[in-house]
């Protein structure tokens, strides 16, 4: 058995900073945090990260609060904490959630070659050694986050 990583934008600054930077000049985002900052910062608030001034980093960490919320509750079948529930802050959350998928139809070709290229690129190789018959491995599984995916598929 043998694993290896492919990499992904997680903490990659060009990735991070040219995706705010593609977000912060799309006036349709700008306009959507500026009407949503007051539920931005109750989620942000009440998750305990207290307020964050940048509308870019405020998404970025509000996305990651859906994503986990819906994570335990969906996946791991743990209930939800009581003031999330009586908030809507799960709610809540979900449009920020929703429009961080959405987001991916903004990205540059860059920004997309940066989140799922490397893995693309590795499974072109795969199957052109197989094609080759170089590659001795019968099996090969892959296991990738959705935003990588959402990269190659959008």
């Amino acid at each position: 058995v043998s694993t290896q990583s492919t990499g992904g934008p997680s903490d990659c600054d060009p990735y991070d900073e040219h995706k705010k930077e593609t977000l912060k000049a799309d006036p349709v985002f700008m306009k959507y945090m500026g009407n949503r900052s007051e539920v931005a910062q109750k989620i942000l608030k009440v998750t305990g990260y207290g307020e964050i001034e940048d509308p870019f980093d405020a998404f970025h960490q509000l996305a990651s609060i859906y994503d986990t919320l819906f994570c335990e509750n969906a996946t791991a079948g743990m209930p939800l904490k009581k003031e999330f529930v009586d908030e809507h802050i799960f709610e809540d959350a979900k449009q920020f959630g929703d429009l961080e998928w959405l987001s991916f139809n903004l990205l540059s070709r860059q920004l997309k070659r940066m989140v799922g290229g490397v893995l693309l690129s590795d499974l072109k190789h795969r199957i052109k050694d197989a094609i080759e018959d170089k590659n001795e491995l019968r099996l090969i599984m892959y296991s990738a986050h959705d935003t990588t995916l959402a990269g190659i598929l959008t």
